[in-house]
């Protein structure tokens, strides 16, 4: 027995030793590999992680840092934050914030740039590249050129699920600009609310190299010389825009008349245009709205204004100038990716893209819109960065029934997208709908006095990606007032409801009385149990 215990003691110490050692394991993880640093828990500070050579993975935990030089690449190099809402970099002294050197590759990810007084938020020079993703850039200015980004070499730069928002240049590029001749990708970005002092509110392309634009949104930019939206200063061929939105810029802006193309300065025949629209821009001259120079077609273009704005190439499929292209307001996505131009209904663009598989080759539509959905939603895909897709959901039609003079609560819509909201076509011709709620999906109908018999209405869902494509029939069976019921009291054959019934308060004994109880062995009322 001794032995079985002192071997039962062994073995919890033993168990005890086993979980201590797994909880401080837990607590006190193993270090992290040497390439991998963190901030502020390895480092103190961007700056401090990027002087150490090893560090080639730095990612920054949610904070604000404020760097007070510009952080220089010059290796392979990857910063991620902890997403854009918790991490965002800025700095107000002179200068650069990210500055990408020869030999330097930067891969930036899942954060926000803001407050960048002076200088670019990144800027590539040499041969050096960058690759920035799910990255909102916005409330930046530089005195040069680049408001958000600079590329002034040779190095390959590319921009996905970005942000570009509210950023400004004194020159040329209020979002990005291109003086050098590496390769630009801008693929799911958005440039909302940008301006440049010079050309190009959105994007300055003044170097020869290719651009292309994928699924781009371009609304709301300024430039006092040319391209409100896009600047292609190159002159040559090489910049190309498939599924493209561009809408709602302005060029001359301050009003000076040296600057023309609201939209998009084309250079001569150097930008290619592919299932994109370019429409109501704003050139404050006058000479040229939406666009000038020479634009070449790809096919499936809507170009509402050709004043200034000459056209070569493949008009297969383009929408007749001056058509409205029925664009509704800017509408997040909720993504990096950045705030859409949605068609309205009835637009021109809808099913108006390439026919072909949407692949992004040869042409053809991108597979995915700017948010990330699937292409095509209608039987051909959308001209433009938005695609647009219908309501689905089951329509609740009929099957409640109403008594005349009273309110019958009903439910209309779906439990679709938030978005859905519905909309009475023709109201009922005997009862009245009142309580009308459209974003609940609620109504009630008011049945009147004196009416039995079917009534009905119509309704449809809409929201700002379309509708549905019929009206929905509701019909309501309005049967006869129900009798007025007299309360109770009033009922002389009626039972009343039940009361409830309550003990009637025990009178107190005698002590004669409690004697003789005793003696016949029974319980005095109100006499407790002991």
């Amino acid at each position: 027995m001794r032995r079985n215990r002192r071997s039962g003691r062994t073995s919890i110490r033993r168990a005890s030793l086993a979980l201590a050692l797994a909880l401080a394991a837990m607590a006190f993880p193993a270090a992290a590999s040497a390439d991998d640093c963190s901030v502020p828990f390895d480092y103190s500070s961007p700056e401090a992680a990027l002087a150490v050579s090893a560090c080639t993975e730095i990612h920054l935990a949610e904070g604000t840092y404020t760097p007070a030089a510009p952080l220089t690449i010059n290796r392979t190099v990857m910063i991620e934050g902890d997403g854009r809402f918790w991490t965002t970099l800025g700095r107000s002294g002179a200068g650069n914030l990210f500055q990408v050197n020869s030999g330097g590759a930067l891969t930036l990810s899942r954060m926000t740039i803001s407050g960048v007084t002076a200088g670019s938020p990144v800027r590539v020079e040499g041969s050096g590249s960058a690759n920035v993703h799910h990255v909102v850039i916005t409330g930046n200015h530089s005195p040069g050129s680049g408001g958000g980004v600079s590329q002034a070499g040779t190095g390959a730069v590319s921009l996905t699920n970005v942000t570009i928002k509210g950023n400004s240049a004194d020159s040329g590029g209020g979002g990005v600009s291109r003086t050098g001749a590496g390769s630009l990708l801008l693929d799911r970005v958005s440039f909302t609310g940008n301006s440049a002092g010079a050309a190009g509110g959105g994007v300055d392309s003044a170097a020869t190299g290719s651009v292309n634009f994928k699924n781009v949104t371009l609304a709301d930019n300024r430039a006092d010389g040319d391209g409100g939206a896009v600047a292609n200063r190159a002159g040559v061929s090489g910049m190309v825009l498939n599924n493209v939105t561009v809408a709602g810029n302005t060029a001359d802006a301050d009003a000076n008349g040296t600057g023309d193309a609201g939209g998009l300065a084309a250079g001569s025949g150097a930008t290619l245009l592919r299932s994109s629209v370019v429409a109501n821009n704003t050139d404050r001259g006058g000479q040229a709205p939406d666009c000038n120079g020479t634009a070449e077609l790809g096919g499936y273009i809507l170009l509402k204004n050709l004043t200034g704005c000459a056209t070569t190439g493949d008009s297969t499929g383009q929408v007749p100038a001056g058509t409205d292209p029925k664009l509704g307001d800017l509408k997040d996505s909720f993504t990096e990716a950045g705030p859409t131009l949605p068609p309205l209904i009835g637009s021109p663009l809808i099913n108006a893209g390439n026919p072909g598989a949407a692949d992004g080759s040869g042409g053809r539509c991108e597979a995915v819109d700017q948010r990330g959905t699937d292409r095509p939603q209608g039987d051909e895909c959308d001209i433009g960065a938005h695609e647009v897709a219908p309501p689905s959901c089951n329509l609740h039609a009929s099957g409640w029934s109403a008594y005349a003079g009273q309110l019958q609560n009903l439910t209309l819509g779906c439990l679709g997208p938030e978005d859905q909201v519905f909309e009475i076509a023709e109201g009922p011709e005997h009862g009245t709908l009142v309580e009308l709620n459209p974003v609940a999906n609620t109504a009630a109908y008011l049945a009147p006095a004196g009416f039995t018999g079917i009534d009905e209405f119509t309704y449809r869902m809409v929201n700002d990606l379309g509708e549905t494509e019929d009206t929905v029939l509701v019909t309501i069976d309005v049967l006869p007032a129900l009798p007025a019921i007299p309360p109770y009291y009033l009922q002389p054959f009626l039972t009343p409801p039940d009361l409830p019934r309550h003990k009637p308060k025990c009178k107190r004994k005698r002590p004669k009385q409690r004697a003789a109880m005793a003696k016949k062995k029974k319980k005095p009322c109100g006499k407790r149990k002991r």
